[in-house]
């Protein structure tokens, strides 16, 4: 459970500085656009385009994270209450919606699994053009 938790203490802080970053990039653009190119160019020497493709990983590994998150949830709170219910008196579960539910998350973690195997496909498909882009050259 620790390791949940740390997941979604870190994805939520990446979302708040991604928001941050954001809003710091729009006010920018109401600057004078020789100062905004200066400033991005100035602070990682790739300018503009290099921090908003870092930013856009940066969105999409969030991304995964939190469908990963939401995918495992059922499946610990399931764990959980049955672990409670074995082991005292007071909470008493019905089997069989437990196993219905169970079912449910189930069908999650192999939505889950697809998601990651997309996203895996997502970065091949990004190096292949990278590596296209880079011997055109």
């Amino acid at each position: 459970m620790g390791p949940l938790v740390a997941l979604i203490a870190f994805n939520s802080r990446l979302a708040v500085e991604l928001r941050n970053v954001d809003r710091r990039r729009r006010a920018l653009r109401g600057q004078s656009a020789a100062v905004t190119a200066t400033t991005s160019t100035a602070r990682n020497g790739r300018g503009e385009k290099g921090e908003k493709q870092n930013e856009n990983l940066t969105a999409m590994l969030v991304g995964v994270v939190t469908v990963f998150i939401i995918c495992q949830l059922p499946g610990l709170g399931i764990r959980v209450a049955y672990t409670l219910s074995r082991s005292s008196s007071l909470i008493q579960l019905d089997v069989t919606k437990l196993r219905y539910v169970n079912i449910a998350s189930n069908a999650l973690l192999i939505f889950n699994s697809q998601t990651d195997g997309q996203t895996d496909r997502h970065r091949q498909t990004h190096r292949q053009t990278d590596t296209q882009n880079h011997r055109r050259c």
